[in-house]
């Protein structure tokens, strides 16, 4: 039987094998493949046999819970690496109380048995001075200490995207929507935000549960404050809903 053909001698149209080829394809199935078992048992086998795949296919990914809490590099205070070793540096305005927010999200959402995810910053750069592996800058908070079953990833970049399993992770978890808590505002939450947006999560950002620190441009200081306050407004709206940690 030429391919193009039905079993019972009919052409097979050239709209509706493209379709059966490209149904293949999105099942990751090889078009050459798709096209020798047309050949051998016809196309409306074919079709049938795609389609009971196709099922299985997302039902396998049927979210299980659509709602994942990313809580982003909460760590010991700052410290920076003299001499070998790690010494606190009080880098992070408002540390604290962010800190203190991120741990009330998690118990909510320890609560309600939703999936929890840890990511961790070890920095791999030449001529790092923190996030080093082994010191206690590279530490989680004891706050928001990660517990029995909760994911963490570890990650070498600001997009805690890049270069990880997140994604996957989460196409696992059949997730859609993420809360996000962390620091520093401006650097790896801005990063992680922009970039799950982009991938098409609806993201739920914890304004209070963020910090940041001072930052310098063109001979003038930005306070903490207002560098922290300028990101979250640039965020909210097109990549993510801003919120404090009692509107949750």
């Amino acid at each position: 039987m030429r391919v193009g053909e039905r079993a019972g001698g009919d052409d097979l149209a050239g709209g509706e094998r493209r379709r059966i080829r490209l149904f293949g394809e999105h099942l990751h199935q090889e078009s050459e493949s798709v096209e020798r078992a047309v050949e051998h048992v016809g196309a409306d086998a074919v079709i049938d046999r795609l389609a009971g795949a196709r099922e299985r296919h997302f039902e396998r990914w049927q979210p299980r819970c659509e709602v994942a809490q990313l809580v982003r590099d909460l760590r010991l205070p700052a410290a920076r690496v003299v001499a070998g070793h790690a010494v606190p540096e009080p880098l992070v305005e408002g540390a604290d109380a962010a800190v203190e927010k991120a741990s009330q999200a998690l118990q909510s959402f320890r609560e309600k048995k939703l999936p929890i995810i840890h990511v961790r910053h070890l920095s791999t750069r030449p001529g790092s001075t923190f996030f080093l592996p082994g010191t206690k800058g590279a530490e989680i908070h004891s706050s928001v200490t990660p517990q029995t079953g909760e994911t963490v990833i570890e990650k070498n970049f600001p997009n805690s995207f890049r270069a990880t399993a997140l994604q996957d992770h989460l196409g696992r978890l059949g997730v859609k929507n993420l809360v996000v808590a962390g620091m520093m505002t401006h650097m790896c939450v801005d990063a992680s935000v922009r970039q799950a947006a982009d991938l098409g999560y609806k993201i739920t950002l914890l304004g209070d549960a963020c910090a940041t620190r001072a930052q310098k441009i063109a001979g003038e200081t930005v306070a903490a404050r207002q560098v922290h306050l300028a990101f979250l407004a640039a965020l909210n709206g097109f990549y993510a809903k801003v919120i404090d940690t009692h509107e949750l």
